[in-house]
Formats: C-alpha cells, structure tokens, sequence
C-alpha cells in the first residue's frame, strides 16, 4: 500500500525540470488533484518546498557529464525516491488512500484512451527470439546515447536537439533493419491505427 501511495504521490504532484515543460492541461489536472485531496494551506506550501528543492537537485544532476550512464540512473532513482518518501509523509493516511484512489481511476481512464500502449505494436508483430534480442539490444544502445547526450553539458541546446534528432532517426533505421518488409508494414499500419484512435 505505501509503495502505491507513493508512487501515485509522485505521478499526481511530483514537479521536475522536464515537468516544467508540461501542457496547461496536465497543469490542470495536478491542480485538480491537490484540490481533491482537501491539502491544508500548511500541506501546500511543505509540498512546494519538496518539489523547488527536488527541482534543483535534479537541474544539478543534468548538468553531470562525468559520470557514466548507470551512475546517473542511480543517483535519478535515489533523488524521486526521497522525493516520494518526503512528500507521503505531509499526507494524512485518508489522505494517501485518497490519492491512491484517484491514481487508478487515472491509469484506468488513460489506458482507455489509448495510453499505456506505447509498445503494442511490437508485441503484435510475432517477433522471433533473434529479432527480439537484437531489438533489445538496439532499444538498450538507443537509450544510453540519448540519456548521455542529453547530460552533456558541453553541447549547447540547439546543437543537442539536432543530434537528438539524428539519434531517434538512426534508432529508426536500426529497427526497420531487423523488421522482415511484412512486419514493417504491419507496424505502420499498427501505428497509424493508435493515431487514429488518439485522435492525431
């Protein structure tokens, strides 16, 4: 229960750097939840103090380029952890099982809408084990390049975005090369019926 709790704690209040960038509606929806749970005035403003705090050790994390891809994994687990630990602890017990409700209802409203389905298409393709090892591998190299260039503070911003660009297409091009022509198109035509489904 309490892994739940803050779990859901984090997902419904949780604000990072990258969390700065989210749409007015997502805003919105963390706006809801935090009237929905009842927080004191006292609550509010404990909470702000975690996230700010929160917020600034991780732009300090970003900014760590010496340190190897697992290094940084570690240290972004140990940081949202004691982020969620910090931020249960403001809660009321009726509180928590209130905001573990609410984090269900959202799963559940979000996979009915086509979320949580990122990886369907995959799934549907009837993989061989060969394919599916050479794809974890492919998918494992992709995300230790992206999450070291994105860490490197000697590349400035545009520059990054460019080469991240490049990356996503080369991962592309790594994926269709495993994919036999029939799965390719099979995947297209997966993707484009989610888009649709998504309303994009």
């Amino acid at each position: 229960m309490k892994r739940i709790v803050t779990g859901a704690l984090a997902l419904l209040l949780m604000t990072s750097a990258v969390q700065a960038q989210k749409t007015e509606d997502k805003r919105g929806r963390q706006k809801q939840g935090t009237e929905q749970l009842n927080l004191t005035a006292d609550q509010q403003a404990r909470l702000k103090t975690i996230r700010e705090a929160h917020r600034k050790q991780w732009q300090e994390l970003q900014k760590q380029d010496n340190i190897t891809v697992k290094e940084w994994k570690a240290r972004r687990q140990e940081l949202t952890q004691k982020q969620r630990t910090e931020m249960a602890s403001v809660l009321t017990a009726e509180q928590q099982q209130k905001l573990a409700k609410m984090q269900g209802e959202r799963r559940n409203g979000m996979q009915g809408k086509g979320f949580g389905q990122k990886r369907q298409p995959m799934a549907n393709l009837n993989l061989t084990n060969e394919q599916q090892s050479k794809m974890k591998a492919v998918n494992e190299s992709f995300r230790e390049k992206r999450q070291a260039l994105r860490t490197n503070s000697a590349i400035v911003e545009n520059q990054k975005q460019e080469q991240l660009k490049a990356l996503a297409q080369q991962h592309r091009q790594e994926v269709k090369a495993i994919l036999t022509k029939e799965q390719q198109q099979r995947m297209e035509t997966l993707r484009n019926e989610r888009r649709h489904k998504n309303g994009k």
